[in-house]
């Protein structure tokens, strides 16, 4: 949510223009339709990730292009690159990424030490990782080292009434952006 905050925050602002918004996700949708119009990918509706996927979702991006698109991520790995739980957010993101030009891949630094049940693409096929100033410089480098793209942001810690809550503060990812964009999800710590 941190990230789609961040955009209808630049959208209001103006700084974001001239763009179409596509999500499957309604915590997206909230945050953004009164700031730009969204179009809403539908499909069998998830409760546990507040989105939408299956057959109906695919057949929906069956005719759609877009410039870029912002996923998230259950884990991102060297070796068996960006990875989710389930079989339908896989399946998704697979069908998005192939209908992307530029694909940014949004991950808590955590998610980078963790692993998951699958793997939807390879890292080197990703455009851009964005994650947090908690991945290690020896982590970050075997990265860079690989040609990967990936940035390291600050950390915006903010009091919730739950305490006090760290919040990736997503700078660089929106300056990579220009046209359509479509964010699959939040991030989730």
């Amino acid at each position: 949510m941190q990230c789609v905050s961040f955009f209808a925050e630049r959208i209001k602002n103006g700084e974001l223009t001239n763009m179409s918004v596509f999500t499957n996700s309604l915590m997206n949708l909230d945050i953004l339709y009164p700031v730009c119009d969204v179009n809403m990918i539908g499909g069998l509706y998830r409760d546990e990730r507040k989105d939408f996927s299956g057959y109906m979702s695919e057949l929906a991006l069956k005719d759609l292009h877009f410039d870029y698109c912002i996923v998230g991520a259950d884990a991102v790995s060297l070796e068996r690159g960006i990875l989710a739980m389930d079989i339908e957010t896989v399946r998704f993101d697979r069908d998005l990424m192939s209908r992307s030009d530029c694909m940014i891949v949004l991950a808590h630094s955590a998610k980078l030490y963790r692993n998951s049940l699958l793997s939807f693409a390879p890292v080197e096929s990703v455009s851009h990782i964005v994650t947090d100033t908690g991945v290690d410089d020896a982590l970050f480098q075997q990265y860079q080292n690989k040609g990967i793209k990936i940035s390291r942001v600050q950390q915006k810690k903010s009091t919730t009434g739950n305490g006090t809550t760290e919040k990736l503060s997503i700078r660089c990812a929106s300056s990579l952006m220009r046209k359509r964009l479509t964010c699959r999800s939040s991030i989730r710590s």
